[in-house]
């Protein structure tokens, strides 16, 4: 498995991309872009 992804930190990367994406989160980073340009951060 560790050979598909080429690298430890790609092979991460892929395992916290798909656990974010079945606990609902694929859209945070989007969800905080939003927020910091409506409370004016």
């Amino acid at each position: 498995m560790y050979q598909r992804f080429g690298s430890r930190p790609k092979l991460l990367e892929a395992l916290f991309d798909d656990l974010a994406r079945r606990g609902g989160m694929w859209d945070l980073a989007h969800a905080r872009r939003t927020a910091r340009c409506t409370d004016g951060s």
